[in-house]
């Protein structure tokens, strides 16, 4: 009760939620000892103590630092691809002024070598990292901040200047570094590489993205992640053989018991795999429990598997009172706890306790998959039961044997071969179980109080399995797998203006139907904004095909996600500006008008005009309930505005506008906005985009025909509801936008 009091008092530190606080009401009211709140206030001052010695200091009150000239100390591992080279970066001078503070910093191009442990002078546009505001969106500022991480920075070409290599020993990650460019070097399979390389160091971001999609799919994310399993392995195989070898002399027997010594080189054998792992959370807590179990031999009580469990818990907590903020932390101690409550329960031995064991996690860590990734892998039942062995008593150790070997020749002639056929086996074996992803559950499970009661509905089915229960458990697990979504009523429209930072991507949902305008950008480096922010914020909606897509223009801004929703989703239908560019879907400009659920869709056609640019080809979409509508112009500009505003007067009134080409200068002429007599306009942007939208031009045109300006970069989502009876309402944002940790998973 007592370590539990502590963790909580540390989630109430981060998160100053009062509901963290029930576990200490349900706990007195079981009459626990009230020593709890002493415990629970103890860790509170903790954290604060902890959060003083790792904040930021000298760093200005700005969101971003345009120009910033930094010096400080690689404290990571550079990564590089095709793409970029990134890495953690400590500041200890910015613009000549001592500071503290880490930044993730990343280089595009001209990018010098970089290691880890070396001093570097460069340029770089500093940026205070956020979060998207939508639903579902990921709390990438939490997962930084659990890094003690608080600047993004982009590397300004040519700039960079190598100071000095530090001279006061070589850091681990440096070693670590070494190992890793050694296994790049002989291993030419990058996908063998990037797996042996999580395997044995801890370093996971060779592995590409298909791969982690086939290991997220088929259940085996967590054999990538160097924890309690593979510790283990290594720790039992060195006490086994430290104890083989001390029996060999009567002398070394009398003078220390076999025993003692073997779990020596069992602990310390852990100690440095985990630290050559980059003792991640998994790893720390394998490790603090292998030193509990194993100092049974040492000293005069036995800790059992809950003792370790809880003083792991304990122990994390104290070294890193950040962990609470990572869903990592919470699936890696769950697992291990189902592990050692199934396991005392569980009276069969052999491939039918394994079974259990295995049933129990995919069980008992369902809710809380579904809760951070709105996916639960059925499939991974089967996976794990080939997979588990095949990574934990094959392929670590022959990695480990590699990583050891490679310092002596480096083309491990022998065992290359063997990790090639291996590694690519289980690539091949799981591909195979993919093809069985149907079972899998993806739906999204957004509510902690759903995920919770999921939870104790499974834990009181195993610990008290009595029949007269599970009537009851059975309606709370409905009630928590079937979660209310909201759906206009006949006749209304909900729209939903997302923020995909630098782009655009409107949601227009009726009673039985649903439209998504635009899919926002794809970036350079990877990743489109359609896996980032639409896919979850459908997910939380429950929305599992869309009738129609609108892609505007052909801009990457705006179609930038369509591949990712086509390929996660069902879709009916594409309707696009420019049907030769696509090759398919149905041109916007000659699409009739239909109605859906008493709603109308009107397309105001822009085609057989000699209009310059494919901006002023966009689809310009219309829709209109009884009491309001809103337009959504996509980027049109002046020439394409003059031509509406001349033609098509009579089509241009709106409630609403989604404001042209994100406010550029170029559009939102003052006749056009004008005509369109709009009540709010809302503007779709990123937070300090290099196009300086939206321009100060166009917020002083809607300014002076006295319109509200909403805009996604200060709002998040904006949400707009057309009714088809009563009044109409302004616009309401979505509010979790903030740089704090007052958005925590829970």
């Amino acid at each position: 009760m007592e370590v539990l009091a502590f963790f909580n008092g540390i989630l109430f530190f981060y998160t100053h939620d009062v509901s963290t606080c029930v576990f200490l009401v349900i706990a007195l009211f079981l009459k626990a000892p009230k020593t709890i709140i002493i415990y629970f206030l103890m860790a509170y001052v903790w954290s604060f103590f902890h959060q003083m010695s790792v904040a930021e200091n000298g760093m200005p009150a700005l969101s971003v630092i345009n120009h910033a000239h930094i010096s400080g100390e690689i404290i990571s591992i550079p990564f590089s691809d095709n793409n970029k080279t990134q890495f953690e970066f400590k500041i200890n001078r910015l613009n000549h002024h001592s500071v503290q503070t880490n930044a993730m910093l990343s280089c595009y191009q001209h990018c010098p070598s970089f290691k880890s442990g070396e001093y570097w002078s460069l340029d770089a546009k500093l940026k205070r990292p956020s979060n998207l505001g939508n639903p579902g969106a990921a709390n990438m500022v939490n997962k930084l901040v659990a890094g003690h991480l608080y600047w993004l920075g982009t590397i300004q070409a040519h700039s960079a200047q190598l100071i000095r290599v530090r001279q006061n020993g070589v850091p681990i990650s440096a070693w670590r570094e070494k190992l890793a460019k050694q296994f790049n070097h002989t291993i030419q399979d990058k996908a063998v590489s990037g797996i042996i390389q999580a395997l044995t160091l801890g370093m996971s971001k060779q592995i590409t993205r298909d791969e982690w999609q086939l290991f997220r799919q088929t259940g085996t994310t967590h054999l990538m992640v160097i924890s309690g399993a593979h510790i283990g392995l290594v720790g039992g195989f060195f006490y086994f053989l430290g104890e083989w070898l001390w029996r060999r002399s009567a002398r070394l027997c009398l003078w220390c018991p076999s025993q003692q010594a073997g779990s020596i080189l069992a602990i310390v054998a852990g100690v440095v795999y985990a630290t050559l792992a980059g003792l991640a959370i998994p790893a720390e807590r394998a490790v603090i429990a292998s030193i509990l179990l194993f100092s049974q031999y040492f000293l005069h009580w036995r800790f059992t598997a809950w003792q370790a469990w809880r003083y792991g818990l304990l122990l994390v907590l104290l070294n890193e009172p950040h962990a609470v903020l990572l869903p990592g932390f919470y699936l890696s101690f769950m697992a291990v706890a189902i592990l050692i409550g199934m396991s005392q329960r569980v009276l069969y031995e052999g491939w039918p306790k394994m079974l259990c064991l295995q049933a129990a996690c995919l069980l008992g860590l369902m809710p809380m998959t579904l809760y951070w990734f709105s996916y639960s892998a059925i499939n991974g039942f089967f996976a794990n039961l080939i997979a588990i062995p095949w990574v934990g008593y094959i392929l670590v150790p022959l990695s480990l044997v590699a990583m050891c070997l490679i310092q002596v020749t480096p083309d491990l002639p022998i065992l290359l071969p063997i990790l090639n056929a291996l590694t690519n086996g289980l690539l091949h074996f799981l591909a195979w179980i993919d093809a069985f992803s149907w079972m899998n559950f993806s739906w999204p499970l957004h509510d902690a109080v759903a995920m919770i009661g999921m939870m104790l509905v499974f834990t009181l089915a195993v610990v008290l399995p009595t029949p007269i229960i599970w009537p009851a458990l059975g309606v709370i697990l409905l009630s928590c797998c079937l979660p209310f979504y909201s759906r206009p009523q006949d006749g209304d429209a909900q729209i939903d203006v997302l923020d995909v930072g630098q782009g655009l991507a409107v949601f227009i949902q009726t009673a039985h139907h649903q439209l998504l305008y635009d899919t926002g950008v794809a970036f350079y480096a990877g990743g489109d904004m359609g896996q980032f922010a639409i896919l979850p914020y459908l997910h939380t909606q429950g929305i599992t095909h869309l009738d129609a897509i609108v892609i505007s223009h052909p801009d990457l801004d705006h179609r930038g996600g369509l591949a990712s929703i086509e390929k996660s989703i069902s879709v009916k239908q594409l309707l696009v500006n420019d049907v030769a560019y696509y090759h398919r879907g149905q041109n916007c400009h000659r699409y009739p008008d239909w109605r859906w659920d008493g709603v109308r869709f009107h397309f105001i056609s822009l085609e057989g005009h000699d209009l310059n640019s494919k901006n002023n080809n966009s689809c310009v979409l219309k829709v209109t309930t009884v009491k309001g509508s809103v337009l959504i112009p996509g980027d049109i500009e002046k020439e394409a505005e003059a031509y509406l505003v001349s033609q098509k007067a009579e089509e241009l009134a709106a409630s609403f506008l989604v404001v042209a080409h994100h406010g550029s200068k170029t559009s939102s002429t003052p006749a056009f906005v004008h005509q369109v007599a709009p009540r709010y306009a809302i503007i779709s942007a990123g937070f300090d985009n290099r196009y300086h939208f939206p321009h100060q031009q166009t917020l002083s045109t809607l300014a002076h025909q006295s319109i509200p300006v909403i805009s996604t970069i200060d709002c998040g989502m904006v949400s707009i509801y057309l009714p088809h009876e009563g009044k109409l309402q302004s616009p309401w944002c979505f509010k979790n936008k903030q740089s704090d940790y007052s958005s925590l998973i829970f």
